[in-house]
């Protein structure tokens, strides 16, 4: 299966990267140990997913980020904050884009990330720009960023049963099921007329 778009993508098994994988087909994708207590179950998925569309994934371990936990922004905003995770992402998969000669790292962001100051689009044009000043082809995608999770797994392609079996929790390697991610992963799966399935697929270790 060949790529779709010459990217790295930025994967953690949750609904937004994995139907951006579906959607998009990247030329390879990244995932990042941060020191987040769900890891194991995010590389689950973010393998199945790559391996299903024969797309090479690649791990990084980094030491913990000082707000691996969750933390209230300064802003007061969603308690599911983690400071700087973006954009030590991006570069991360920027870096991995450059060493393979690709045109672009590609980030997840949906329309409701705009409540967090790095999923805002003033923010996606400070790191396009940033990028840009450093290496002049390189390009930040977020094609989903105007979409709702809805809406992306709508247009993605993406296998209802891969979608039902993505791993959202914030907090634990069990689903909280209180955390936003939990809670937004119950609400799209009740606007698919679905009872909610939180947690990995059944074969994807």
């Amino acid at each position: 299966m060949e790529p779709l778009t010459s990217a790295v993508l930025l994967i953690s098994g949750g609904m937004d990267s994995v139907a951006l994988a579906y959607w998009k087909r990247p030329a390879a994708a990244l995932i990042v140990n941060y020191g987040q207590k769900p890891f194991q179950r995010e590389l689950d998925v973010s393998r199945y997913v790559c391996q299903d569309l024969k797309i090479p994934l690649y791990q990084q371990t980094v030491l913990p980020l000082p707000a691996a936990r969750p933390v209230d922004s300064p802003e007061g905003h969603s308690s599911d904050w983690v400071p700087f995770r973006n954009q030590l992402l991006i570069t991360l998969g920027a870096s991995l884009s450059i060493q393979f000669g690709l045109e672009a790292v590609m980030i997840g962001t949906v329309q409701t990330d705009r409540k967090f100051a790095d999923g805002s689009p003033s923010f996606l044009a400070a790191m396009m720009a940033l990028l840009q000043t450093q290496e002049g082809q390189l390009r930040l995608l977020a094609p989903a960023s105007s979409l709702s999770t809805l809406e992306l797994f709508e247009i993605s392609g993406t296998p209802r049963e891969v979608f039902n079996g993505v791993y959202s929790c914030t907090y634990a390697e069990q689903p909280c099921q209180r955390c936003s991610s939990c809670v937004k992963y119950a609400e799209v799966m009740a606007s698919l007329s679905e009872r909610p399935k939180i947690g990995p697929i059944d074969d994807c270790k």
